[in-house]
């Protein structure tokens, strides 16, 4: 991982790798299958926020 080189640790975005996976290979045997398919397909993702997100004095 990267986070284990950098410093402060960076601030990422999870992507969730398996569901990505998953849709993707759905995708492909709907197409293979002559369904028609949605080209628009919305993943869920998460903020992990680390060492470099700091709050702002206002």
């Amino acid at each position: 991982m990267l986070k284990a080189y950098t410093s402060p640790s960076t601030t990422t975005v999870n992507q969730h790798k398996y569901e990505s996976g998953y849709q993707a290979a759905q995708l492909l045997v709907d197409l293979l299958e002559g369904r028609n398919v949605s080209h628009h397909i919305v993943l869920n993702t998460e903020l992990v926020k680390r060492e470099s997100v700091k709050r702002l004095p206002l």
